[in-house]
């Protein structure tokens, strides 16, 4: 039996973790780590963050799975043996090798994720690793050849796939956290969609298309897979604009109801006076007051420029009454000088 389990393996299989329940069972028990070892025991190799978080996700708890989205806190959780089972992406699987957080030669196995996309960065992280049992899963295991002679020499093969395209479909690229509402958005618009729930097999994806043509939402790592095995044509799904106006549509009718209804006392309870009718009347407020301000100010101005009209009015008045007057009093004196002052004036202007 233990021979058996260090035999290096091919699993053949769609490039979908839901799919690759036979790992499990390939490395535990005898390969899942009990103590808290310094070292993990298993390494998943994957195509990226969103991967590796399937895997960590998939993985029985006895196998203290962590997938490997930040280098910082991954290389604190290495150094403190918490780590059973690591997944992660080549690239930041050799940057915790290179910072000496991750000993790839302690490992026990090696799982490499459908490879066929990244197959050329593989060779010196698994140099790292000479001694670890390799489980290779693949949709392709013809394209990975020389792949496997090198790293998976004498691999026992499991499965296999028909690749060529059996039907047509129609897809839609989604990430794995989007998948459920992009099912959701695919039957809101087609309720008899042949929706498919897994990432098909051939066979799978022939008989679905008996029901009519296949509805299969993948990912960017899974789309060569599909397009081995189907004829595809892409599926609009709405964007996120489309959802916002959705929503925002909805609470507009929820608006309508509840004030049609005319029931709204509860709601108008949970208004704040400070946050939104004290703000209304102290904008009000602020506004009469500047108004009131502009009144006064333009009151006052007025007042004194009929205090200094009237002023002007009276003493012209008076000029014109000393005038009159044949020069007696002050207002005879005043006209009498300005008029000595004119005809000076006009005297020396002719000379």
């Amino acid at each position: 039996m233990k021979a058996e389990r260090s035999r290096h393996v091919v699993l053949v299989v769609p490039p979908a973790v839901e799919r690759a329940g036979e790992v499990w069972a390939s490395i535990a028990p005898g390969h899942g780590p009990g103590d808290h070892t310094p070292a993990p025991s298993v390494v998943v190799v994957c195509a990226d963050h969103e991967a590796a978080a399937q895997w960590a996700a998939a993985a029985p708890a006895e196998l203290r799975a962590h997938a490997v989205t930040g280098l910082v806190r991954s290389a604190a959780l290495l150094k403190e043996g918490r780590v059973g089972l690591l997944a992660g992406a080549p690239a930041d699987l050799a940057a915790l090798v290179a910072r000496s957080a991750l000993k790839l030669d302690s490992v026990e196995t090696v799982v490499l994720a459908w490879p066929e996309t990244f197959a050329d960065s593989l060779d010196a992280l698994l140099a790292e690793a000479p001694e670890a049992r390799r489980i290779v899963l693949s949709w392709n295991p013809a394209a990975l050849s020389d792949f496997l002679e090198r790293h998976a020499r004498r691999a026992e093969m499991r499965g296999s796939l028909a690749l060529g395209a059996v039907s047509g479909a129609r897809y839609a690229v989604v990430s794995g956290a989007r998948r459920e509402a992009a099912a959701r958005d695919v039957l809101n618009q087609e309720p008899d969609a042949a929706l498919c729930k897994v990432l098909p097999t051939p066979e799978e994806l022939a008989e679905r298309a008996k029901a009519g043509q296949p509805v299969v939402l993948v990912t960017a790592a899974q789309l060569p897979y599909l397009q081995a095995i189907a004829t595809l044509r892409p599926i609009a799904l709405p964007g996120a604009a489309d959802r916002a106006q959705d929503r925002a549509a909805a609470l507009r009718a929820r608006i309508a109801a509840r004030l049609e209804a005319g029931n709204v006392d509860a709601e108008l309870a949970l208004l704040e006076p400070g946050s939104v009718g004290q703000g209304v009347r102290d904008r009000r407020e602020e506004g009469s007051r500047r108004g009131e301000g502009s009144g006064r100010g333009a009151d006052q101005g007025g007042r004194a420029r009929e205090g200094a009209d009237r002023a002007d009015r009276g003493a012209r008045d008076a000029f014109a009454r000393g005038g009159r007057a044949g020069g007696g009093g002050a207002g005879g004196a005043g006209a009498g000088w300005g008029l000595d002052k004119g005809e000076e004036g006009i005297g020396k202007g002719g000379s």
